[in-house]
């Protein structure tokens, strides 16, 4: 894959360990190479590593009502290793034309699927943002195929967009870290592998 213009690589696993003793076997294993950055917080846990040639960012979550876990790693190339990473104000869905009050953040690309990850902030609170890009997609074509649900059950907002044979999943909430919302987009086209 691609993110924001560099080379890197995505794989999942699936453990059998609860997050607990997993995360205390991966402490143990990269208390050997540079000091890694763990960061752990109810049922997700986050580890950066460096070396000179690579950065490993790794996510943990707790599977629900289990004591099995999933792993989500990202390698890349370390920045000065890496090619420069150019960032466009370029959308795949939106082209130049942004949602309003928003700023792309990140763009990955699966090189293989021609799937794509966007990701975009906005200091608009979630439920104005969420009806602002829906109205700017219909605009653009694309046609609302979410399936009716309880919007109250679920934290944010979330939507399926479609036009012609390509697919969008528009998702956005309340950036954690940061007093801003987050928007997520995975775009595809449908009848690509």
């Amino acid at each position: 894959m691609t993110i924001n213009g560099g080379r890197a690589s995505l794989s999942v696993y699936g453990s059998e360990d609860s997050l607990c003793s997993l995360t205390a076997k991966l402490k143990q294993n990269f208390s050997s190479n540079n000091q890694p950055q763990f960061i752990k917080n109810g049922n997700m846990a986050r580890l950066a590593s460096s070396d000179h040639d690579r950065t490993a960012h790794l996510v943990m979550l707790a599977m629900p009502n289990t004591d099995k876990s999933v792993i989500f790693e990202l390698i890349q190339p370390t920045e000065d290793k890496a090619r420069p990473v150019m960032l466009t104000q370029e959308s795949v869905v939106f082209g130049r034309s942004l949602p309003a009050g928003s700023m792309l953040t990140a763009t990955i690309r699966n090189e293989d699927t021609g799937a794509v990850l966007e990701t975009m902030t906005s200091p608009l609170p979630p439920n104005l943002f969420f009806d602002g890009l829906a109205g700017q997609l219909a605009l653009n074509g694309w046609k609302n195929i979410s399936p009716p649900g309880d919007k109250s059950s679920v934290p944010g907002h979330f939507g399926i967009f479609q036009r012609k044979e390509a697919l969008c999943i528009v998702t956005v909430g309340h950036d954690l870290r940061e007093n801003k919302t987050c928007v997520t987009i995975l775009s595809k086209e449908i009848n690509r592998q």
